[in-house]
C-alpha cells in the first residue's frame, strides 16, 4: 500500500450520500468505513462497487462516487486524500511541513512522479497530433516484421480525438502470387522472398470510435513458407461498442470469445474509450480477456483509457500480454510487439515481448520546437527587384 505523506483527513458520519465528484482533490484517495452497519460500500463510476468496511481501499476521487445504503446505527468513514495543490505551498506552510517529516511536498509546482499520473497535463491539439503520428511517428516507428510478428498501438479520446492499429505478418493472398508467378515466372522461392519483405497487415480503426476493436488471427502454413515461419491469417474484424450499450455488448463479447476455437488469435485495442464515464465495465469483459490469457488480476479499464492487448483461445493464466494507461483523458500512447512461436508440444507462446508508452504532449512539443528552429534557421527570402 502506498503511504501517502502529505493529505487530509477527515472522521464523517455519513448517511447515503448522492453522486458527487471532490473538491481540491488531485484524486488518489484511500477509504475506511467502520462501525457497526451493514452495507454502505462505495460506489465509483470507473472502478464499480468497493468495499472498504474495515479496510482501506483506493480509488480516485475525481470521478463521480456515493456510498450505498445500509442498515446499522453507525457508519463513519476515515478519508485520505492529496490536495491538488500539494507542490504549490507556501514557504512558511512548507517549512513547517518539513519539520514535521513530510517528503511529497513542494513550492515549486513540480509533481512527485506518481502524483503526475492522475494530473490532466493539458490539450493535444488534434491536427498536431494527425500530422505528428502520420509524418513523423509512424515512418520512424514500424510495426515488427518477421515471422509471427503482431503490433498492438492506440491511444485514447483525450489525445487527437483517439488512434489505433493492429499489426501482424500476413499469409499473402494466394490469388496475387499465382498472378505474379505468372506474370514474372517466379519460383516458390521467390515468392517466400517477396512474402518475407512485404507481407505485413496493418488494420487502422478510425478515431473517435468507441468500444472494443477486435482482430481474430489463425496461424497459416502453405509448402511455400519455410518450416518455422509462423503468419496469419485474417478470420475477422469485430467492434463490441460497451460504450454504448454496455450490458448487450458485454455478454456479446464473452459469448463471442467463449465460441472461438483453440489457438485463434485475439488482438485488442480502444481507440477512443470502451466505457461511459458513469457505467464501469461488467465482470463479463474481463472474464473473457482471461479466457484468452489474460492475468486473474487485471488492473480495470476505466474512461479514455487506452489498452493493448494480445492472447489466444487456450492460453494459461498470464501468457497474454496487455499494456493499460490507468489515467484519465490519458494522453499516452501505448504500444505492445511481439512474436507467436510454436513450441516442440505444438502450443503457443510470446517471445520477444516489448511494451512501450510515447508521451504524447512531450513529443509534440518537441516537435513544434523543432520546427520552430528550423524555420529559424532558413535564409530570409531575397527581395524581388522591382
Amino acid at each position: 500500500m502506498r503511504v501517502f505523506v502529505f493529505v487530509q483527513s477527515k472522521s464523517i458520519i455519513i448517511m447515503q450520500q448522492k453522486k458527487h465528484i471532490d473538491s481540491n482533490n488531485l484524486g488518489p484517495s484511500y477509504i475506511m468505513s467502520m462501525g457497526n452497519h451493514h452495507g454502505g460500500k462505495l460506489w465509483t463510476s470507473d472502478r464499480g462497487v468497493i468495499d472498504c468496511k474495515n479496510k482501506w481501499k483506493l480509488f480516485d476521487g475525481n470521478t463521480e462516487h456515493y456510498t450505498q445504503a445500509y442498515t446499522g446505527n453507525e457508519r463513519f468513514s476515515v478519508i485520505l486524500f492529496t490536495p491538488d495543490a500539494y507542490n504549490k505551498l507556501s514557504t512558511s506552510v512548507f517549512n513547517q511541513a518539513k519539520k514535521l517529516g513530510l517528503t511529497a511536498i513542494a513550492t515549486d509546482g513540480i509533481d512527485d512522479a506518481y502524483f503526475s499520473k492522475f494530473r490532466d497535463l493539458g490539450h493535444v491539439d488534434e491536427q498536431q497530433f494527425d500530422d505528428y503520428i502520420s509524418k513523423n511517428y509512424l515512418l520512424q516507428n514500424p510495426p515488427r516484421l518477421g515471422s509471427g510478428a503482431l503490433t498492438v498501438e492506440c491511444n485514447g479520446y483525450a489525445a487527437g480525438r483517439g488512434f489505433g492499429y493492429i499489426a501482424w505478418s500476413n499469409a499473402g493472398t494466394p490469388d496475387a502470387d499465382l498472378k505474379y508467378k505468372n506474370n514474372h515466372g517466379s519460383s516458390d522461392k521467390e515468392l517466400l522472398e517477396r512474402r518475407l519483405e512485404n507481407n505485413i497487415t496493418i488494420r487502422r480503426f478510425k478515431k473517435n470510435q468507441t468500444g472494443l476493436h477486435v482482430v481474430e488471427l489463425e496461424l497459416f502454413q502453405d509448402q511455400c513458407l519455410q518450416e518455422n515461419d509462423i503468419r496469419f491469417k485474417l478470420v475477422s474484424v469485430e467492434r463490441f461498442n460497451l460504450y454504448a450499450n454496455t450490458n448487450p455488448e458485454s455478454d456479446r463479447w464473452y459469448k463471442w470469445v467463449q465460441n472461438r476455437p483453440h489457438n485463434r488469435i485475439i488482438c485488442c485495442c480502444i481507440t477512443d474509450t470502451a466505457m461511459a464515464k458513469t457505467r464501469p465495465l461488467p465482470k463479463k469483459v474481463y472474464d473473457a480477456l482471461r479466457i484468452l490469457g489474460a492475468p486473474p488480476q487485471l488492473t480495470l479499464i476505466g474512461y479514455r483509457e487506452p489498452f493493448c492487448f494480445i492472447g489466444w483461445k487456450g492460453a494459461q493464466k498470464s501468457q497474454a500480454v496487455y499494456a493499460l494507461d490507468p489515467k484519465k483523458q490519458s494522453k499516452q500512447l501505448l504500444r505492445i510487439d511481439t512474436s507467436i512461436i510454436l513450441t516442440e508440444n505444438g502450443s503457443l507462446a510470446l517471445t520477444a515481448i516489448n511494451k512501450s508508452e510515447t508521451k504524447l504532449l512531450e513529443k509534440l512539443t518537441e516537435k513544434q520546437q523543432a520546427d520552430k528552429e528550423e524555420l529559424e534557421q532558413q535564409p530570409p527570402a531575397k527581395k524581388r527587384k522591382t
